[in-house]
């Protein structure tokens, strides 16, 4: 009688231990997620492009053709090739295309397109062998990369700062590159870039943090509770074998 009921126990028993072993196993990205957020506070909002939004939440991941919205919140992301995303406050940040190359002969890709609000991002792997696989929009310009961090913000025009690297800041009337320490500003689409003095932008994204002893901004970025922290990226992922060794930045 008694080994009949533990007999009879085992499946239950077993089914809890499976249902308490997969509650500790942390949430993993889906493998075509274009990155994932690291901190969350106040209103946040992924929006797919076709569906019911839901809330921005810690451990979340934004696939590509998704908008993130942070009404009165923050929200910051850790890319699928490295790169690190701070969004501020009245932002809306759509990830066009967020391909990163995992085999020989694939193709990869950014295309961003921040319509409203201020980002701060340290760009990744994504860009650093080839420049032209990188664009980031506003309604007014488009911004290239060479490695870079870098603010934009979209109040009244289109205005960047860079902290490191070079970018080229374009609009349909031309373009001016902005290389570490400078500014640039395009007040409307037909208008052309120009540069304006090396300070840092106003509104949303304000001044740019100090740097932090790992070479990663302190200020904006968060740990595990939620406090100030200097967290050093993590390094971006591997090439596949062959691919982009013997190319040097231009």
């Amino acid at each position: 009688m008694m080994a009949g009921a533990r007999k009879g126990m085992l499946p239950e028993t077993l089914r809890k231990v499976v249902m308490v072993a997969a509650l500790c196993i942390p949430a993993v990205a889906p493998a075509n997620a274009a990155g994932t957020i690291e901190y969350v506070s106040g209103a946040a909002a992924v929006r797919p492009a076709d569906g019911a939004p839901r809330t921005a939440a810690r451990g979340g991941s934004i696939a590509p053709g998704e908008t993130v919205e942070t009404g009165n919140g923050r929200l910051h992301l850790r890319m699928a090739d490295g790169a690190y995303i701070a969004l501020q406050p009245g932002s809306t940040l759509r990830f066009d295309e967020y391909r990163i190359k995992e085999r020989s002969g694939d193709r990869e890709g950014v295309l961003i397109s921040l319509s409203r609000g201020g980002m701060r991002t340290i760009t990744g792997l994504i860009g650093r062998f080839d420049r032209s696989t990188y664009e980031l929009r506003t309604p007014d310009a488009t911004i290239g990369i060479r490695g870079t961090e870098f603010s934009v913000t979209h109040l009244d025009g289109t205005a960047v700062h860079v902290a490191g690297g070079e970018i080229a800041l374009c609009s349909s009337a031309g373009c001016i590159p902005v290389a570490a320490g400078q500014g640039g500003r395009v007040a409307g689409p037909d208008t052309p870039p120009l540069p304006v003095r090396p300070t840092a932008p106003a509104g949303p994204g304000s001044a740019l943090p100090p740097m932090g002893p790992n070479g990663v901004r302190a200020g904006e970025q968060r740990d595990s509770a939620g406090r100030s922290a200097v967290l050093p990226p993590p390094p971006p992922p591997p090439r596949p074998e062959g691919e982009g060794r013997s190319v040097g930045m231009p």
